[in-house]
């Protein structure tokens, strides 16, 4: 594969080009990180639009609003701590695991004022809440 640059009769070839695609690519990625940056920075300024108006017409873009579903908020534990506390409540809830040897975040909601749940879950210093979640949607013209 060779790449012509600005219409110079130069093309890279091997190494050459490898570098130069390279470059190429880390600028897009650079790019894209940018962007997602951006985007971060406007849902949260919709969201709290949303949260204050409860207006989902946005000209451009539609917000819906999810259903209610429990979440577990692990505080300020590493992904790998996470997990880890994951496995040590299925090991002390088995009532509460699902058929995926997963914990049924509905059912351990719903029981989270029972005495062994609400110990467990504190002793592993976990919430379980709810959360709506709001997508945003490109109208259709």
């Amino acid at each position: 594969m060779a790449k012509k640059i600005a219409n110079a009769p130069v093309e890279l070839k091997g190494r050459d080009l490898a570098l130069s695609l390279a470059q190429e690519r880390a600028e897009i990625d650079a790019k894209i990180k940018e962007l997602n940056a951006r985007k971060e920075a406007i849902t949260e300024h919709l969201e709290q639009y949303y949260n204050d108006t409860g207006e989902t017409d946005l000209g451009a873009l539609r917000v819906t609003v999810t259903e209610p579903k429990p979440t577990i908020d692990f505080g300020a534990l590493s992904a790998s701590g996470a997990k880890r506390v994951q496995g040590l409540l299925i090991e002390q809830l088995p009532d509460f695991v699902n058929t995926k040897k997963e914990l049924d975040l509905e059912r351990l909601y719903l029981a989270a004022s029972n005495p062994v749940v609400a110990n467990a879950l504190k002793a592993n210093g976990v919430t379980i809440k709810q959360e709506t979640k709001l997508r945003f949607s490109a109208v259709k013209d």
